[in-house]
């Protein structure tokens, strides 16, 4: 299976939120750091038009694309993990003035996403042999 790309994705309100994982040589799996999210808001800001908000929203770093749709409170937004993360974009939309969907779904969809970006960027960075070696762990486990 060594070298094979594998390709997940999924396709929501016609919006394809994908991530890639690609074995590489030595077995462990490259994530792409191109993330793709849909952001929920119950109300766009009082001042401004779309323009002016996708403007300010690409001014931070890392975002190559970004669409919103008013009447369904949806922000769809695409980024590079390496430059910024969700929860980013989302404190900026605060400051340009959206306020978020709160409901108890988008909340705990909003803490599990901010948890696992967290974590691939510390990988990213780390750029080292996983925290675990497997095959110490199964040979401290055999009988002896």
């Amino acid at each position: 299976m060594h070298g094979v790309p594998c390709h997940l994705s999924a396709v929501w309100k016609g919006w394809e939120i994908s991530s890639k994982i690609e074995n590489n040589i030595s077995g462990g799996a490259t994530m792409s750091t191109i993330k793709q999210h849909q952001i929920r808001f119950k109300s766009a800001p009082a001042s401004g038009g779309m323009s002016e908000w996708i403007t300010i929203l690409k001014s931070c770093k890392g975002i190559s694309n970004i669409r919103i749709d008013v009447e369904k409170g949806d922000l769809f937004a695409e980024y590079d993990l390496q430059n910024c993360r969700r929860e980013d974009i989302e404190r900026c939309m605060i400051e340009t003035g959206f306020v978020l969907d709160d409901s108890m779904m988008e909340k705990l969809k909003r803490g599990w996403i901010h948890f696992t970006e967290e974590n691939e960027q510390a990988e990213l960075k780390h750029k080292g042999p996983a925290c675990c070696d497997m095959t110490e762990i199964e040979e401290k486990r055999k009988p002896k």
